[in-house]
Order: structure tokens, then sequence, then C-alpha cells
């Protein structure tokens, strides 16, 4: 293998990694885990929490992010 090939395969390699970092449910459950560290945390109350905790679903439902990514 070329040094060309070689830094076209790492270049796609790369590409790959950063698309899969940052998909729309590790975002969904790194705000449902903060979530969860402000309630161990904090005073805030049980039904609050469970609200916050449904208010990222349904934003991440109406996003459209998660059905694009269904198939893949």
């Amino acid at each position: 293998m070329s040094n060309n090939n070689i830094r076209e395969m790492f270049e796609e390699a790369n590409k790959l990694v950063e698309k899969e970092l940052e998909t729309p449910l590790r975002q969904l459950t790194r705000k449902i885990l903060n979530e969860e560290r402000k309630y161990l945390y904090s005073d805030q109350k049980p039904a609050q929490r469970k609200k916050n905790i449904k208010d990222f679903i349904e934003e991440a439902r109406k996003s459209g992010n998660f059905k694009s990514n269904l198939g893949a």
C-alpha cells in the first residue's frame, strides 16, 4: 500500500468516527444523565425531574433525527 492509500483510509475512518461521536441518541442520553445528576445533588422534586426527562424525549422525537437514523 502506498502512503496515499493509507492516508485516504485513515481520513475516511476519521470521518466515520467524527460522525458517530455526537449521535442524537448520545445527546439525549447525556441530557437525561445530567438531569439525574441534578436530581441526586439538589432539592429538585421527582415530578420536575420526570417532566424534564419527558420534555427531552419529546424534543428529540420532534427533531426528526431519530427517524433518519433508524434504518442506518
